[in-house]
């Protein structure tokens, strides 16, 4: 198949397999010994206002944690820095050097802690890129963001990105899936998300307090498949009022068997 597992009946029961040549989060020396792999080694950077402790609370900070590919290249190696780029940069100030954009931050903090010097809140930013798996065609990046400069809660988000190696674009849910396979994945994704949220088959999505068009559910663009099936996350605000949270839901392999593309 296309997507880099393969799906193997078991039994006249219909058991299903899923045999998969991704890997989970390889190091580097695994990476190295396998020629569909990329290798990376993970970067963290951080600084604190005034050179404070962020483990010790009452700190204000920035961290950043990120691959850095080392057998990447092309269209590939392009694709993968800017994806990192666009998680740390600050595109309001045009600032898109990592340790720059550290700074700033907390030059701003510092700036608001003279101006405001009552204020006693700390704030922090927590970014995250992540390899989650890959193989010959792809490799499955996750970002997240967790962070919190004033206002009523901290904010949060999390993005999955499936990036084909040969041209470095991000992968959609049509390159696995037809327009008919998609329609009966939707209904996949509807009894899931319904299950998860504990919503009954005869209750509107709008009665539950979340915002689907019409009370339609849809998939979104943010998923990732893996040997467990495939993955889609509903950001905080996506669907749904803050206090409902985001929303994560797995389509299980052998519910696949079928509907992928050859």
């Amino acid at each position: 198949m296309y997507i880099c597992f393969m799906i193997k009946l078991l039994s006249i029961a219909t058991l299903v397999a899923i045999i998969v040549s991704c890997t989970n989060q390889p190091n580097t020396e695994k990476a190295a010994q396998q020629i569909d792999s990329l290798s990376y080694e993970t970067i963290t950077m951080m600084q604190s206002f005034n050179g404070c402790d962020k483990d010790s609370g009452g700190c204000t900070y920035i961290e950043f944690t990120y691959p850095q590919f080392t057998n990447a290249r092309g269209v590939l190696a392009d694709s993968l820095n800017m994806l990192v780029t666009n998680v740390f940069a600050n595109r309001e100030k045009n600032i898109t050097s990592p340790d720059s954009v550290q700074q700033d931050f907390l030059a701003t903090y510092a700036t608001f802690k003279k101006e405001q010097p009552e204020y006693e809140m700390e704030w922090f930013i927590e970014q995250n890129v992540t390899v989650l798996n890959q193989c010959a065609k792809w490799i499955a990046i996750e970002c997240t963001d967790y962070s919190f400069t004033g206002g009523a809660h901290p904010n949060s988000y999390l993005l999955y990105s499936m990036i084909e190696k040969t041209t470095g674009r991000k992968m959609v849910l049509t390159d696995f899936f037809d327009s008919t396979a998609i329609l009966k994945l939707t209904a996949l994704g509807e009894t899931a998300f319904r299950s998860e949220k504990e919503i009954p088959a005869n209750q509107t999505f709008e009665d539950a307090g979340y915002w689907f068009e019409k009370n339609r559910f849809f998939l979104n663009t943010n998923f990732y498949l893996h040997d467990g099936g495939i993955t889609f996350y509903y950001n905080s605000y996506e669907v749904g009022p803050y206090v409902m949270g985001p929303t994560v839901i797995t389509i299980p392999a052998n519910k696949l068997l079928g509907l992928m593309k050859k």
